[in-house]
């Protein structure tokens, strides 16, 4: 009866592991993603002229001063995954950097040698659902996913070294909305199946991948107005696409 007893408690980790994860991975209830993405704020909307051939006559700031470039937009977010059953679903924090340099352009509408930059730091509160299902139950290494959630953008305009103020406005505030994603993110685990078990045992990361998504961003205050009819802050929407690494673990 001892010896029985004691093969019981010997076998009970072994048990353990295997009914702990049926993949054969570590527990995961994280995810970490960095992204690069091409980035135009509509800043100038609502304030350039517009003929009615839908041909701007009279640009807005951000063009006259940049053009109609867009930035280049770096993101980093982190993921806790608080559901992982049929796909898994969560919340986000996400945090991001953006600048664009130019020459400013003065009272005339002249373009002066002195520098200037537009620099936007993106927060988001975001809630996260991914459809890995494809994956976990049909073997297929495509996971969709849509995000969605609370934005909150920090801006600031520099005019050489300082920030700018026009007309007794100070160049920095803050913009505020709405922002929804779309994406697919492409399972990189099937490159090297090894490799990717190594990666988990050594340092807890159960899938890795590629992912392409769109992003659809109301910044603007939600359309407040100012006693002139002007928008009441910096027009940060856009639509964009942003492309990166994720891990989970």
């Amino acid at each position: 009866m001892r010896l029985a007893g004691l093969a019981v408690l010997l076998s009970m980790p072994a048990l353990a592991a295997v009914t702990t994860n049926k993949f054969g991975e570590s527990p995961k209830n994280m995810a970490a993603e960095i992204r690069l993405g091409s980035y135009l704020p509509l800043i100038d909307r609502g304030l350039e002229t517009v003929d009615s051939n839908g041909t701007v006559t009279t640009p807005g700031p951000y063009a006259k001063t940049f053009g109609n470039t867009a930035m280049l937009l770096f993101e980093a977010e982190i993921d806790r995954q608080l559901y992982t059953g049929f796909g898994s679903f969560g919340i986000a924090l996400l945090g991001g950097y953006t600048e664009k340099y130019g020459h400013a352009v003065d009272a005339t509408g002249t373009v002066t040698s002195e520098t200037t930059a537009l620099q936007v730091v993106p927060l988001k509160a975001l809630l996260v659902y991914r459809f890995d299902v494809l994956n976990t139950h049909w073997g297929i290494p495509l996971v969709p996913y849509i995000k969605g959630g609370f934005a909150l953008d920090h801006w600031w305009a520099t005019k050489g070294k300082s920030v700018e103020n026009a007309e007794g406005l100070n160049g920095l505030g803050w913009s505020y909305g709405i922002v929804g994603m779309a994406g697919l993110m492409f399972l990189l685990d099937i490159l090297d199946p090894r490799l990717a078990r190594d990666f988990d045992t050594g340092v807890g990361v159960n899938h890795s991948y590629l992912f392409a998504e769109f992003n659809i961003a109301e910044i603007n205050d939600f359309g407040r107005k100012t006693t002139n009819g002007a928008p009441y802050a910096v027009d940060l929407s856009s639509r964009y696409a942003m492309f990166g690494l994720a891990f989970e673990y």
